[in-house]
C-alpha cells in the first residue's frame, strides 16, 4: 500500500511508461529532451513557514502571468497553507490516526469539488455566495469587490478568523443550502412555486438573497414560504434589472441579524405596467400562473400560443400588426405540465389534451376560433392576476 500521493505518483507514470512500445518510448523521451523545460526554483527561509510563505507567493505570481488560475484555486492553496500551519502548531500530533492535516483538508476538498459537480454548481460560485453569508455578518451592504481581494485582503475574511476546517464545512452548508434547492423546486409544493419563480428571475441576486437566508435560519418550511414570496414581490415588481442587488444587500444583512424584511406591497398598480415584459417574460407568465394555484408543477414548460408557424392567422381576420402585438405579449404565454413542443395552433389543439392543468381545457375550447378579441381578454386577466398579487390581494 502506498504511504502517500508521491508514491502512487510514481507507480502511476512507471506502469504508464511500461506500457509503451520502444518506439514510442523514444519519441516521447525526444518529446521531454527537446519540448518540455524544467525551471528549478529554490526557496529558502529561516523556517519552513517562511519558505511555504515565499512559495505561495511565487504560486500567485505565475498565475497571474501563466494559465489563468479560478479564484478556487487560489483559495484551496491557501486553505492548504493553513493546514499545513496546524500541524506546525505542535509537532508532537502532527497526525490524526496516521493521516496530516493537510491530507485531511485535501481529502475534504475533493469532497466539496465532487459535491458541487453534483449540484452543477461552480466552486467560484460557492465562494461568493460564502463572501455574502460573511458581508451580511458584517453588516456589509456596499457593492461587491473581487472575490479574490475580499477573501485574501479584508481583515473580516473567514481566512483570517477561522481555521480550514470551519471554512470547509461553511462551504459544505452552502453546498446543501444550494442541494436543498435544486430538489425542492422539483416537487410540487407550495416552496417549489416561488424557488422556481426565484431560478427564472434574470439574474442571481434573488437566490444569493435565499442562500444566505437558508445558511443563517433554522429550516421553517411556513416561514421561508413566506419569505420567499416577498423576495419574489420585491424582484418581480421591480423588473430585469441588476439595480435590485443594491435592496438585496440590505435584506442580506437584515436577516443576518435576524430581523424580518418588508413586504414590498404596492398600491394602484396599473395594467399598463405589464406591457413591456422584458427578460421576465417566461417568469411573469408563471407569477401569473401561480398566482391562483397552490403547489407548483414539478416539471413545467412554458409554451407560446402565437409562433412564426402560424401566419394563416390573417386568414382569421387577425392583422399584421395584432399578430406581432400578441406574440410578445404576457397573454401569448402558457404554463404546459407537458413538454413544450413547436406547433401550430391547430395541432396544440390536439396535444394540450394530454395536460391535466384545469386551466388548458378553456384555452383548448379557444383556440378552436382564436380571435384577436379572444387573446386580449386572456392578456388582460394574467395582468389582473400580477396586479392583485403585488398589491397583496393574493
Amino acid at each position: 500500500m502506498c504511504k502517500n500521493r508521491f508514491e502512487k505518483n510514481i507507480i502511476f507514470f512507471y506502469s504508464w511508461i511500461k506500457s509503451y512500445n520502444k518506439n514510442d518510448l523514444k519519441d516521447f523521451i525526444r518529446y521531454l529532451l527537446t519540448q518540455v523545460y524544467l525551471l528549478p526554483i529554490s526557496l529558502e527561509g529561516n523556517t519552513q513557514e517562511e519558505a511555504r510563505e515565499k512559495a505561495l507567493k511565487i504560486f500567485e505570481t505565475l498565475n497571474n502571468r501563466g494559465k489563468q488560475l479560478s479564484d478556487a484555486d487560489i483559495f484551496k492553496a491557501k486553505l492548504y497553507d493553513k493546514a499545513n500551519r496546524e500541524n506546525n502548531k505542535d509537532k508532537d500530533k502532527d497526525k490524526v490516526n496516521g493521516i496530516t492535516e493537510a491530507e485531511i483538508f485535501i481529502d475534504g476538498w475533493t469532497t466539496l469539488k465532487s459535491s458541487c459537480d453534483l449540484q452543477g454548481v461552480n466552486l467560484d460560485d460557492v465562494f461568493r455566495y460564502y463572501s455574502h453569508v460573511i458581508r451580511g455578518k458584517n453588516q456589509k451592504t456596499s457593492s461587491e469587490i473581487n472575490l479574490r481581494h475580499f477573501f485574501t485582503r479584508l481583515d473580516y475574511s473567514p481566512f483570517n478568523n477561522k481555521n480550514y476546517k470551519e471554512i470547509l464545512a461553511d462551504l459544505f452548508r452552502i453546498v446543501e443550502v444550494i442541494e436543498f434547492i435544486n430538489e425542492e423546486k422539483q416537487k410540487n409544493s407550495k416552496l417549489s412555486k416561488w424557488l422556481q419563480l426565484i431560478e427564472l428571475y434574470s439574474n442571481q441576486y434573488p437566490k444569493m438573497l435565499v442562500v444566505v437566508y437558508l445558511f443563517r435560519q433554522e429550516y421553517n418550511a411556513k416561514k421561508l414560504e413566506i419569505f420567499l414570496k416577498k423576495v419574489v414581490r420585491y424582484a418581480y415588481y421591480k423588473g430585469s434589472t441588476t439595480t435590485i442587488k443594491f435592496e438585496i444587500y440590505n435584506m442580506i444583512r437584515d436577516i443576518s441579524l435576524g430581523k424580518e424584511i418588508d413586504e414590498y406591497l404596492q398600491e394602484n398598480v396599473k395594467l399598463e405596467e405589464f406591457d413591456y415584459l422584458g427578460g421576465l417574460k417566461n417568469g411573469y407568465a408563471l407569477l401569473s400562473f401561480y398566482s391562483k394555484e397552490d403547489n407548483a408543477i414539478g416539471n413545467y414548460s412554458i409554451d407560446r400560443l402565437i409562433t412564426y408557424l402560424d401566419k394563416n392567422l390573417s386568414k382569421k381576420k387577425w392583422t399584421k400588426e395584432e399578430i406581432e402585438k400578441a406574440s410578445n405579449s404576457l397573454g401569448n404565454f402558457i404554463v404546459l405540465d407537458i413538454k413544450k413542443k413547436n406547433l401550430t395552433i391547430e395541432k396544440k389543439k390536439t396535444y394540450y389534451k394530454e395536460s391535466k392543468i384545469k386551466e388548458i381545457n378553456s384555452v383548448i375550447d379557444l383556440l378552436e376560433n382564436f380571435t384577436f378579441e379572444n387573446f386580449l381578454e386572456r392578456d388582460r386577466n394574467m395582468k389582473d392576476n400580477l396586479v392583485a398579487f403585488f398589491e397583496g390581494r393574493i
